[in-house]
């Protein structure tokens, strides 16, 4: 929140500031109502925010209807048609020609009637077609989810580097405060200053880059959830340390995946679509017929006109489009198996990343880090008491850092690794849709 700092003798100003004070306070995310306070940003509020932004889905959204659109248009029956017809016409001749005496008038309603079910085959064919489309909205959900968790994580593991980075320069900055202490006393050589000035400065530049990255980082996240950036107040809410979660292995991860990825229902029913297609075209082997009624006045007398029309399927018995509709069911089919395998290896391989992610966070957990903190307090406090040089105490200070900055990529690494195992499993998958404006 802005704090206005009142100024001695500037009262007129303080209350300026003061009364500019709400205006200022902003919103952190630009889709939420203003709030005073900063606003604290889940990994669940983020895909929310996600879903409910990105105009692709408002697009597939549209696409929903327009498939419902098809739907009610396929439902429809044949119009009735109204003829009239007038024969006989001449120019000249004997005798002389009189259009109400010699000309033959006619009015006729014709109806084509749909055979062999096709009005039926058709709707469950465009049914099936809507379904399709609404899976594949699932599908860009599950797609956008994916997406924003993978943002999310990765500023999140962008604040926990610069986080390691301050608390590292903290250090240096007493260090530095100490040696100039010292250097008043005359108790140490300049150089000995200059060397940890150094670190510092390398520490300072190492944070400005760390910094650039979680810019860029939270410009990912905010275009992932459709914003065009976050505001400074937002406050990521969720830290990449903590308690790792069950053992993998106690989920059965691909059938999870069977049950809950959006792709393979999609896919399902592009093969039922298929399959539909087929049925529709045999049904066009069986020719509609139109049967007609009407009027028909000639030589003043009225009188009625009735008849049927058959085609004569003798060429054009729709050949192709059974061919081509069972082929594009073998191709869907085909793709199905691909998927299956496609599947299995995104599972299998993120299995393998988060299991490897773990152990290296459990390792360096378990020995290294711990060892790291602890040889830079032993020399820290030799150093305090003289007992150790100053170059023993800047390496200490680099292998923590280091191992702390290893550390946090590895917990970065899982986290993330856990993200794309969930993603690959289904994740929210259909049910993101829920969420959906």
């Amino acid at each position: 929140m802005f704090r206005p700092y009142l100024l001695r003798g500037r009262a007129t100003l303080a209350v300026l500031l003061l009364a500019l004070a709400p205006v200022r306070a902003q919103s952190p995310v630009s889709s939420m109502a203003p709030q005073a306070a900063p606003q604290k940003l889940s990994l669940s509020e983020a895909i929310r925010l996600a879903l409910a932004n990105r105009q692709e889905l408002k697009a597939a959204a549209e696409a929903v209807e327009a498939a419902a659109g098809a739907t009610l248009q396929a439902s429809l029956g044949p119009n009735p048609v109204l003829s009239i017809q007038s024969e006989n016409w001449r120019a000249w001749g004997d005798p002389t020609f009189a259009p109400l005496r010699d000309l033959d008038y006619f009015t006729y309603i014709t109806q084509q009637i749909e055979t062999n079910g096709k009005r039926r085959k058709r709707t469950d064919l465009a049914e099936i077609e809507g379904q399709s489309t609404r899976l594949a909205r699932a599908v860009l959900a599950w797609r956008i989810e994916q997406e924003a968790a993978a943002a999310w994580w990765a500023a999140v593991t962008a604040d926990a580097r610069l986080d390691v980075l301050g608390r590292t320069r903290r250090t240096l900055a007493e260090l530095v405060q100490y040696h100039e202490s010292r250097l008043e006393q005359g108790a140490i050589a300049e150089i000995d200053l200059i060397k940890v000035q150094v670190e510092e400065q390398k520490l300072v530049q190492a944070q400005t880059s760390a910094e650039n990255e979680r810019e860029q980082a939270r410009l990912r996240l905010a275009s992932t959830m459709g914003l065009p950036r976050l505001a400074d107040g937002v406050v990521l809410d969720g830290e990449i340390g903590g308690d790792l979660g069950p053992p993998l292995a106690a989920t059965d991860w691909m059938e999870r995946a069977r049950a809950q990825r959006p792709d393979w229902e999609l896919q399902k029913s592009r093969i039922a679509a298929a399959e539909a297609a087929v049925t529709l075209a045999q049904a066009h082997t069986r020719p509609d017929v139109t049967p007609y009624f009407g009027y028909k006045r000639t030589n003043d007398m009225n009188t009625i006109v009735g008849g049927v029309n058959i085609p004569l399927l003798v060429r054009d018995r729709n050949q192709g489009r059974i061919l081509e509709a069972q082929a594009q069911v073998r191709e869907e089919v085909a793709n199905l198996r691909a998927l299956a395998t496609r599947t299995e290896a995104e599972v299998t391989a993120a299995m393998a990343a988060a299991a490897r992610g773990r152990a290296q966070v459990e390792s360096l957990e378990a020995g290294l880090l711990e060892r790291a903190r602890e040889s830079f307090r032993i020399a820290r406090a030799a150093f305090q008491e003289q007992g150790a040089d100053l170059l023993f105490l800047l390496d200490a200070q680099r292998a923590q850092n280091d191992v702390e900055l290893l550390h946090a990529q590895a917990l970065a690494d899982y986290r993330l690794s856990v993200a794309r195992l969930e993603a690959a499993a289904g994740g929210r998958g259909a049910a993101a849709l829920e969420v959906l404006p």
